[in-house]
């Protein structure tokens, strides 16, 4: 009976040691997570802008973003009429403790699903995704051609380059 007392003892010792590391381990999952599917999303935005031959746009908040786009449909019949209505393609909501950094909107034009810059920005455009219960970060960048690159920006994220 002791010994199995002592094994219960040893084995919940162990447990509490590696709870802390276990609840890190999740939050990166959660982040990385996160990163991944914004990533999947600008791609997506920047395909359904070519695809529609119209412009596409993805808006940040802390908790998710929006990807939205606007289509123009020709009535044929007499007279000939355009409408055009915006779109609502997607809506994500993060999972809490998850937040993007830098609230933003990204514009991608229809003819070559190119970046839109505002007057006086300049590419690339940065969006960071973190979580409370973690210390790493992750970047998403979007140059002007519209293409997506992730990065760490501090490093100490195994898998992912240090952020220039």
């Amino acid at each position: 009976m002791i010994e199995l007392m002592v094994g219960l003892a040893l084995m919940a010792i162990l447990l509490v040691l590696a709870a802390p590391s276990f609840t890190d381990y999740l939050a990166r999952r959660r982040l990385e997570g996160a990163a991944n599917e914004l990533s999947a999303d600008l791609h997506y935005a920047r395909s359904q802008a070519v695809g529609n031959n119209a412009n596409t746009f993805l808006t940040t908040s802390a908790t998710g973003y929006t990807v939205t786009g606007s289509v123009t449909v020709k009535n044929d019949g007499p007279p000939i009429t355009f409408d055009t209505s915006v779109l609502t393609y997607k809506t994500i909501t993060l999972t809490p403790g998850v937040s993007l950094t830098q609230p933003v909107t990204l514009e991608f034009e229809a003819q070559r699903g190119s970046l839109v810059l505002a007057a006086g920005a300049t590419a690339p455009v940065t969006v960071t995704v973190s979580n409370t219960q973690t210390a790493a970060q992750l970047r998403l960048s979007v140059n002007a051609l519209g293409r997506v690159y992730l990065c760490s920006p501090s490093g100490n994220f195994p898998g992912y380059v240090l952020c220039k």
